[in-house]
């Protein structure tokens, strides 16, 4: 998994479009089961967002957001059927 700020990842995102994404993400996710165990998906970017001591974070994979999370509040969202 690369990380938003790796040497090799020349695409940017705002905070606004993180956030926008992870709710994204979010309300495709609602009514979907998710297990326990969360890996973010092998090839996928993580992007990350700040809000005072708390942070979301959304994966990106071929251009497809595939995963979100708040992981100081232990919350992880991904879509059964990805891209």
């Amino acid at each position: 998994m690369k990380r938003q700020n790796d040497m090799t990842d020349t695409a940017t995102l705002s905070p606004e479009h993180i956030t926008d994404l992870f709710e994204h993400v979010v309300t495709v996710t609602a009514e979907q089961r998710q297990e326990s165990d969360f890996c973010p998906p092998t090839g996928s970017v993580e992007y990350t967002v700040f809000d005072g001591p708390d942070y979301l974070s959304v994966w990106v994979l071929d251009g497809w957001p595939v995963a979100a999370a708040a992981p100081l509040d232990g919350f992880f969202r991904h879509p059964e059927v990805q891209p």
